[in-house]
């Protein structure tokens, strides 16, 4: 049965994509995989590796970091003290509680100093489960224990919390009596780097189970190490040749196990790109770096192409995944421009015309950059695309900085900088000016864009946006922040990271959230939650009980990340700066919402003709109090701002649903559900 629900799916996707992926997994099947030896045995040309690595970053202003001190002198405390904070955890102290026979390499961890104590780098320190660090990545299986999530170990694996550590190191010459000594933050990043290699050989345990894992590990190690040198801390001989030669194999890694597919690919590829980027321009210059360096930028410029639709959303259907492929671009971009010219001319007599991997790399003349006076030029199609980009980013955001949750949220970054818990905050990185402000806002650590191209961006203001590739609509003035979900399920009609949420809405009024998406909570550790959270009534629009837009499998595994059948089709009818007409077929006869604004006011009518009880949403954030006044009217009220909500319907219910956050996180808040058997259900919102 689950052979033919696979075989339907493939169906379900454009005939070119679908018998792209049914090759690759053919082909998979017939190609063994990488054994350890294999990324091993290339012998490292001694003169080369005691180059120095390159530098591209320097700190945030002192400025910044002055106003976030206080949160970096905690977070720096709490990570020296190997305690962490991920995916709803809390702060939790994670170490190996059993060390013997643990070690790997007991040359490396004599390196280690005598009072550090080492990390448990293989367990979901929220459940308590762990994994072999002796089992071959490739057959590490996981989302087969309810509640153990491998995304936990994942996320302390790639190690995002070491760059803080440098600021806090940057911020002892300005507060010697509030932070240690700049050297112990060092030999923590030191110990931390040392007891990963030391306990995680490649190829084995959870942290090389993806290249995705792989790459942003080795851009956060890089940045870490990038930072610390900046302010003038030196690191040993011995350290300096391990973490040359562990970067080096991350690309070893990355390599031979790139996440592409002719059929269907996604931000880990991106990621993993990324990652050999930032290693290639790191490691000294070489035959092969260089062909790992001309590979990434080929492939950076195709996926930017790919999987960001023409408008400058992400194609896999989700807010946060596209805020998370940007800020892989944005930052990949920014290395690229900082090239030295002698690296860009190295790059340029060595350009390979050998490249051993399934994907070719094409010659100069074809790739979508040429090189001017040492310096890396991007075709107009790039720049035009990375402006989409930027402009779509800018246009979705809320007032305050937050994003919508449309479509799964897994709180996925490359860097997490300033502050470490918090999602929309700028941090100016390299050469990029302060005139980048807090009203820009590509989630944790993405402020270091471009700054022509945010002049390029730059345009007249309008009331509304529709982003039809997309699908959404936003509708903003001095009083309110609208979306609306309507459009396609991204990935090519995979739908993996799509949420059952047609013609569902958000509600932001003087910058805060009245009525919100309920989020994503998890994936795997809680499948009937997963799928809970991704149906139609945990969002705000119509649904009839026991039925949903676009249909999906009750199953774990890869079945969390597909919808069955694109049903839904939802399409735009109508839309203008005071109104908005959507419709999608997922019921059969199509449900239509119909929108009309004003500055204080927004009035709905929702219509289906199917037969059957119908239900409309309205789903509220936490701090949001909803009072019951006369008949079918509601107050909505939070901080002293109200609003009334307004219904025609035949009966309501005020319930409790859990609201997500953020991945990992549950918060108790209400919902009110409208219910009527008549095919027209009418409410207002009216800013008191």
């Amino acid at each position: 049965m689950k052979q033919i629900t696979k075989l339907r799916r493939l169906f379900n996707l454009p005939p070119r994509i679908a018998l792209g992926k049914t090759w690759e997994i053919i082909s998979r099947r017939l190609t063994p995989s990488k054994k350890e030896h294999e990324f091993n045995s290339f012998q490292i040309n001694q003169n080369w590796f005691h180059k120095p690595l390159s530098t591209y970053f320097s700190f945030p202003s002192m400025e910044t970091l002055y106003v976030y001190k206080d949160e970096i002198k905690s977070i720096s405390e709490n990570f020296i003290k190997h305690k962490f904070n991920f995916l709803g955890s809390g702060w939790i102290h994670v170490y190996l509680k059993n060390n013997s026979n643990k070690i790997q390499s007991q040359r490396i961890s004599k390196l280690i100093d005598n009072n550090y104590m080492p990390i448990d780098w293989q367990s979901d320190f929220i459940s308590g489960f762990r994994w072999e660090e002796s089992l071959w990545s490739k057959k590490i299986k996981f989302g087969q224990q309810t509640g153990v999530d491998i995304k936990v170990p994942w996320e302390l694996g790639r190690m995002q919390h070491l760059p803080v550590l440098s600021f806090s190191a940057k911020l002892h010459e300005s507060f010697p009596d509030d932070f240690e000594n700049p050297e112990v933050y060092k030999n923590e990043f030191r110990n931390q780097v040392l007891d990963f290699i030391a306990h995680n050989p490649i190829g084995y345990g959870v942290h090389w189970y993806n290249s995705m894992e792989a790459g942003i590990r080795a851009a956060n190690w890089l940045l870490a190490y990038d930072l610390f040198v900046s302010s003038g801390l030196i690191f040993d001989s011995e350290f300096e040749n391990i973490f040359k030669q562990s970067i080096f194999e991350h690309g070893l890694y990355i390599k031979a196990n790139l996440e592409w597919s002719g059929g269907m690919r996604g931000n880990h590829y991106l990621a993993g790109i990324t990652g050999l980027l930032f290693i290639s321009a790191y490691l000294p210059e070489s035959e092969k770096t260089n062909a790992w360096l001309a590979f990434a930028i080929q492939e950076l410029c195709s996926e930017i192409l790919y999987q960001f639709l023409e408008y400058g959303g992400n194609f896999e259907a989700s807010i946060n995944y596209h805020f998370f492929s940007a800020e892989l671009v944005l930052h990949s971009i920014i290395l690229i421009s900082n090239l030295p010219p002698e690296r860009i001319e190295s790059l340029i007599k060595q350009y390979p015309s050998k490249w051993k991997a399934n994907k070719k790399l094409l010659p100069l003349s074809e790739q979508m950059y040429s090189f001017t006076e040492n310096r890396i030029i991007f075709r107009e199609k790039i720049v035009e695309r990375l402006k989409s980009i930027i402009r779509f980013s800018l246009d979705v955001a809320k007032p305050k900085g937050s994003v919508p949750q449309i479509g799964d949220n897994d709180n996925g970054h490359l860097f997490k900088l300033i502050p470490y818990e918090f999602i929309s905050n700028i941090v100016q990185i390299d050469n990029y000016n302060n005139s980048l402000k807090k009203e820009i806002f590509l989630n944790q650590s993405s402020a270091s864009l471009i700054q022509s191209l945010i002049e390029l961006t730059k345009t007249e203001k309008s009331d509304s946006k529709y982003y039809k590739d997309f699908g959404i609509y936003i509708k903003r003035n001095e009083n309110y922040y609208f979306n609306i979900r309507c459009g396609s399920i991204g990935q090519n009609g995979k739908g993996g990271h799509a949420h059952n949420d047609q013609l569902s809405f958000e509600l932001n009024v003087f910058g805060l959230d009245f009525i919100v998406d309920s989020g994503t909570y998890c994936y795997t550790s809680y499948p009937e939650k997963r799928n809970l959270f991704r149906s139609t009534k945990m969002h705000n629009t119509l649904y009839f009980d026991g039925r949903e837009q676009n249909p999906f499998s009750l199953n774990s595994g890869d079945d969390l990340f597909w919808l069955d059948k694109h049903t839904s089709k939802a399409r735009c009818l109508r839309q203008d700066d005071s109104s908005f007409i959507g419709e999608h077929y997922g019921y059969g006869k199509p449900h239509r919402r119909e929108l009309n604004f004003s500055e204080t006011q927004i009035n709905c009518a929702d219509k289906c003709e199917t037969e059957g009880r119908k239900n409309v949403s309205f789903h509220f954030a936490p701090k949001v109090e909803v009072i019951k006044k006369d008949n079918f009217n509601f107050e909505l009220v939070q901080n002293n701002f109200r609003l009334k909500l307004s219904c025609a319907a035949e009966e309501y219910e005020i319930a409790d649903y859990t609201y997500s956050p953020a991945y990992g996180e549950l918060q108790n808040s209400k919902v009110l559900i409208l219910s009527s058997s008549i095919n027209k259900i009418e409410w207002q919102i009216q800013i008191l």
